[in-house]
């Protein structure tokens, strides 16, 4: 499922972090950093020589700052004995790593100010890529641009969804939307999860967004980015809905999943399917919170 919520855009992906060795680091911690003045520690999964650590500025290797390992510490869930090395007190912006005798020196990570600037960037850009029924182009997908697939411009009513209005065979348009994590098919509970999360976090931080740029396509000056890309899946969710009824299909899929090629050479038809009372709530909750939101941009 490709639910991405807000919090997953400051936990889901900075590769610029480094591990200091091949394996899994026994000094766990936030590799794409901290805030100078906010609180900072590292979790401790193996035992240690002795009771203290050492911050160590990279890539000088000096020891700026030391500090004492808590009391060893477990859980009910994990047979894992942990102890924390907190040093929040340290705020001098930089990049460093954690040395602890006897173990491992923690990845390298960075304290400065907005740490998490590249990760909400590519959390956000994510999404793009995802994109149906469009071509990516070169100057805004890099290395990962690509021809247009599914346009669904003519998509058949499924057997399961159809109605004296809308009969099985019959072609409706649902261009647009953004692919499911794992397939080309579109689904209405999993965008709508991830439509409302983009829309809630710009609610949560309207500043911090509009000033993100990520270089999305056919962008508005005057639309945040992220609005941006919610619109986009949000049109092709209302297309999913039937004009005669209200109710909402579940998705738009194959009778069978693509093959591992690209969205220009699957060319199975595609299907609306069964409408359901989830797939209707998630559309009602989204354009509701999207028409409070998409209000003070009118254009």
């Amino acid at each position: 499922m490709k639910s991405l919520f807000y919090v997953a855009l400051i936990i889901m992906g900075s590769l610029k972090a480094q591990a200091q060795k091949v394996g899994h680091p026994v000094i766990l911690l936030d590799q794409s950093g901290f805030y100078p003045g906010l609180n900072k520690s590292a979790v401790v999964t193996k035992d240690a020589t002795g009771d203290g650590f050492k911050l160590i500025a990279m890539p000088a290797g000096k020891s700026v700052f030391t500090g004492s390992l808590s009391g060893l510490s477990s859980t009910g869930y994990s047979g894992i004995k942990t102890r924390i090395a907190d040093f929040s007190h340290f705020n001098q912006p930089g990049t460093y790593l954690i040395r602890i005798p006897g173990l491992d020196d923690s990845p390298v990570f960075k304290i400065a100010d907005s740490v998490h600037q590249d990760l909400a960037v590519a959390g956000l850009k994510a999404f793009y890529y995802q994109r149906a029924s469009s071509a990516l182009d070169k100057d805004y997908a890099g290395k990962w641009y690509r021809m247009s697939g599914h346009p669904d411009t003519a998509v058949l009513i499924h057997p399961s969804a159809a109605t004296k209005k809308r009969a099985a065979g019959s072609r409706i348009n649902v261009t647009g939307g953004w692919y499911d994590a794992g397939d080309y098919n579109k689904y209405m509970v999993n965008s709508g999860i991830s439509t409302a999360t983009l829309l809630s976090a710009y609610e949560d931080f309207p500043n911090y967004f509009l000033g993100l740029k990520v270089k999305l396509s056919k962008a508005k000056n005057s639309v945040p980015d992220i609005l941006t890309e919610a619109i986009y899946n949000l049109r092709w969710m209302l297309k999913m809905q039937d004009p005669y009824d209200g109710g909402v299909y579940n998705k738009c899929t194959n009778l069978g999943f693509d093959a591992m090629i690209m969205p220009a050479e699957a060319l199975a038809p595609r299907y609306v399917v069964a409408k359901g009372t989830a797939a209707t709530l998630n559309l009602v909750a989204v354009a509701a919170q999207a028409s409070r939101i998409l209000k003070d941009f009118p254009q």
